[in-house]
């Protein structure tokens, strides 16, 4: 993607950044820049001059919410998918997307009905702190949220290099079409959120299969905000970002090697808003 293109995809998530903000303070509901978005906002005032997204998070009470209440108040212009929603969407967290816009990844399944340019929403929920209960835990994450990729036919990198893996894995799609999506995905969200409701001190961020693995966060990194800026306008973030952009980056404020400044999407196809 050449700098201009970019920059025109980063202006387009910045209004649909926008429209989330506003829809979050009429209804109440928080949410915190974080990732790549979060850094940005602290290290550049703006978007990472190479990153490709936004990253937006919210506990699990909140996301509920904004799943279930943003859509009576969004703009038109606005869709919210989730794999309640659409049935080729596969991921455990929501994508606010532009409608009438294209921003296809490679990976993406071609049944999603809208594949417009988006914000990722991640929904944040307790770890358990036993080595045991969450090694428990982690092992049935992953395999129910491999199972419904593979049953809304996303495409992993293991099978665009290997031909006997991709024959393994089309063989494993066949017999997913007796399982309901339902069920795996319902199967999926007991499990995750089986910890919730407890004194619990840490969090994990649901959405990518790896992050189930990393260090967990401590709950005063995500439960108390402030707002900082982030291009023109003014964010919630973390109140301790600082502690959470260690615990992610370690040096955070150090830029990463010229060959690591790229954006990481494999965007196939991009198409811009038309009035």
């Amino acid at each position: 993607m050449d700098k201009e293109t970019l920059r025109k995809v980063q202006l387009a998530q910045l209004d649909i950044l926008k429209e989330v903000d506003r829809v979050c303070r009429e209804l109440n509901i928080n949410y915190f820049l974080e990732w790549g978005t979060l850094l940005g906002a602290v290290r550049h005032g703006a978007f990472i001059p190479w990153d490709d997204d936004i990253d937006i998070g919210m506990l699990r009470a909140d996301y509920e919410r904004f799943v279930k209440e943003a859509g009576s108040v969004i703009g038109e212009k606005y869709f919210i998918q989730t794999w309640d929603n659409d049935k080729g969407f596969g991921l455990p967290f929501a994508k606010v997307r532009m409608n009438n816009t294209v921003y296809k990844e490679d990976k993406s399944s071609k049944q999603q009905k809208n594949n417009g340019i988006y914000i990722d929403v991640f929904p944040h929920d307790k770890k358990p702190d036993s080595e045991a209960l969450l090694k428990k835990q982690g092992k049935k994450f992953k395999r129910l949220y491999q199972l419904i990729l593979l049953k809304v036919g996303y495409v992993s990198d293991a099978e665009k290099k290997s031909a006997v893996i991709r024959v393994i894995f089309n063989i494993a799609r066949f017999f997913m079409l007796i399982i309901p999506k339902k069920l795996l995905t319902k199967k999926f969200d007991k499990n995750i959120k089986m910890y919730n409701n407890s004194n619990l001190s840490s969090y994990v961020v649901t959405g990518v299969l790896a992050d189930y693995d990393r260090k967990p966060i401590p709950a005063e990194y995500l439960e108390e905000y402030c707002e900082l800026q982030f291009e023109d306008q003014m964010f919630k973030c973390p109140k301790n970002y600082d502690g959470l952009l260690k615990l992610i980056y370690g040096d955070y404020m150090q830029l990463p090697p010229e060959d690591q400044r790229e954006n990481k999407h494999q965007i196939v196809e991009i198409k811009f808003y038309e009035e």
